[in-house]
């Protein structure tokens, strides 16, 4: 019975983590095809400075409302 365990343990042991790296890859992998967006962008060389621009803030429409001004009241 010992044998048994001390089997099925070095087994288990052994073939388990690199099945559930497999695994874990394979989930990765398909979670980065559905969602490009979040895919891991490539490390740039240290000390080189790229500048993404964001879009530009919306102006200011008449819809916006107006700005009021409020005191505190202790």
């Amino acid at each position: 019975m010992l044998g048994v365990y001390l089997i099925l343990r070095w087994t288990v042991r052994l073939l388990l983590p690199p099945m559930v790296n497999r695994q874990m890859n394979n989930f990765k992998d398909q979670f980065y095809r559905q969602n490009p967006d979040f895919a891991q962008k490539k490390r740039q060389p240290e000390g080189k400075v790229t500048v993404e621009n964001a879009e530009p803030s919306r102006t200011k429409t008449k819809n916006d409302g107006d700005y009021v001004d409020y005191e505190e009241i202790k």
